[in-house]
């Protein structure tokens, strides 16, 4: 699922748990790509800067506490991510 697919289902779960209903409407774009309803369009803007601002230095390989191990490169990716505040899978 790309950026703007993750974007409309949040869209769409926030509207439902509102009691709401977006029509497909709502996600209708012009031949730029910009959302025609313009607050579709602020909060997809929203939505970008928000991934853009998203940066997490990971650790690099001279710093990882087992670098033989794939496992001890996870874990300490994991902790990085971590440290960010930032969950994972």
């Amino acid at each position: 699922m790309d950026s703007r697919e993750q974007f409309e289902a949040a869209m769409l779960a926030r509207a439902a748990a509102l009691g709401r209903s977006h029509e497909k409407h709502y996600f209708n774009r012009s031949s730029n790509g910009d959302y025609l309803n313009p607050i579709a369009q602020s909060r997809w803007e929203g939505w970008q800067a928000s991934r853009e601002a998203l940066v997490v230095e990971l650790p690099c390989s001279g710093s990882l506490s087992a670098a033989d191990d794939p496992r001890g490169v996870l874990y300490d990716c994991q902790q990085a991510l971590s440290l960010e505040g930032i969950q994972w899978k």
